[in-house]
């Protein structure tokens, strides 16, 4: 659309798509709780904006629990910066959400601390802070899911 900021085919490669950014590898050669698990910086594209996300450690608890949800055990606190890069509009509220600062996550190691996925997220937006919570984590092994039919 002619009102977006543009955004160049090459800008798209090495990106990945916005649900991939929630379920995140653990680096195997470093420790659950260790900062370098949360240090990333990786580039989003969701099929129309394309954004730079900077994670950054902020702090580990080796045994935690969240306000309003049963999880009690380990977690990482950590940051992230966007920079929008293009497919946005100037001054929307992506830009706004980015001016205003850090977006807090809290991620819990899953699958023996292989991965890592967000158990509580706060973002700062122009008319205040929104928070989301998972309030029950549960992962299912595949072999469950195939056995339930929900599995491919």
């Amino acid at each position: 659309s002619y009102d977006r900021v543009p955004l160049p085919a090459e800008k798209l490669v090495g990106t990945i798509d916005l649900v991939s950014q929630f379920i995140s590898p653990a680096f195997a050669d470093l420790g659950v709780l260790d900062p370098g698990q949360c240090t990333r910086e990786f580039s989003v594209f969701d099929g129309r904006l394309r954004v730079d996300a900077k994670v950054s450690h902020r702090k580990s608890y080796a045994n935690s629990a969240l306000r309003g949800m049963r999880y009690k055990g380990p977690l990482m606190h950590c940051t992230v910066r966007i920079r929008p890069v293009g497919g946005h509009r100037e001054g929307d509220m992506l830009s706004k959400v980015a001016d205003k600062g850090d977006t807090d996550i809290w991620v819990a190691p899953v699958l023996g601390g292989r991965f890592y996925i967000p158990v509580r997220v706060r973002v700062p937006t122009p008319v205040g802070t929104a928070e989301l919570v998972a309030r029950k984590l549960r992962v299912v092994p595949a072999q469950e899911q195939q056995k339930a039919g929900l599995g491919g």
